[in-house]
């Protein structure tokens, strides 16, 4: 019977993927190159991400499986010894295509939830979540993309996570979290890894240069970095073929 959630060996993979992206996203700041996930104009971040991933979990004993969905190329994380998958999605677009998901429209970063259907029983962290899912229907869009998975992967994936990041105005990590869902598509826990970021947003910016908007209510809905820092000399944009 698997473990409720992640094992020591798949969280401390969790941990290096955020340090891919706080990497992947400094590194993108200054160079833009044809990289093994490039996919595009406009999604330079993104390809240096994967590439970050790919070099830091392979070095460290996982796996990175390259999977396509179109034109887009993305990276999914796996780690053998407690055979889990991991994806990456920033954690805007995660609600969102979380939405469409319960709408019957499968996206490429759930294709790891038929792996967790041991927490089909589990209560959905959020309640709303609990009216959809009863016919299986999320279960049986994500086959095809699960068998996808596992030959990207080319192992068996018997737990699977999806890491959700939001950057700030500096383009620093301002959090992360690794959503578990169950086969249905209900989240069923998050876990904070903030503390896994290598440089805290509220430590690199100081307080009094934070505008902090709030609503009558007295609730922040936002934050506004009044005086962007330079937190490393600024490249220019160039091609590794020039």
């Amino acid at each position: 019977m698997k473990k409720a959630f992640f094992e020591d060996s798949a969280m401390a993979m969790a941990k290096l993927i955020v340090e891919s992206i706080y990497h992947g996203m400094e590194e993108n700041e200054g160079v833009y190159a044809d990289l093994m996930y490039s996919n595009g104009k406009g999604q330079h971040g993104w390809a240096h991400i994967f590439q970050n991933e790919h070099e830091h979990l392979t070095k460290a004993g996982y796996r990175v499986g390259l999977m396509v969905s179109g034109s887009w190329k993305y990276a999914v994380a796996y780690d053998p010894h407690s055979k889990t998958a991991i994806m990456i999605l920033r954690q805007e677009n995660f609600r969102n295509r979380l939405v469409k998901l319960q709408n019957g429209e499968m996206h490429y970063v759930f294709s790891g939830l038929p792996a967790n259907q041991d927490l089909n029983e589990m209560v959905p962290q959020y309640e709303q979540m609990s009216l959809f899912g009863q016919d299986k229907a999320v279960q049986q869009k994500a086959e095809k993309p699960f068998d996808e998975l596992e030959q990207a992967v080319d192992g068996e994936v018997l737990r699977f996570g999806i890491l959700t990041y939001r950057l700030d105005l500096a383009q620093l990590i301002r959090s992360c979290t690794l959503e578990i869902l169950n086969a249905n598509g209900c989240i069923v826990d998050e876990m904070n890894l903030d503390s896994a970021i290598p440089m805290n947003w509220k430590e690199a910016v100081p307080e009094d240069e934070i505008t902090k908007f709030k609503e009558e209510t007295g609730n922040e809905y936002g934050v506004q970095i009044d005086s962007i820092p330079e937190f490393k000399p600024r490249k220019k944009f160039v091609r590794k073929d020039g």
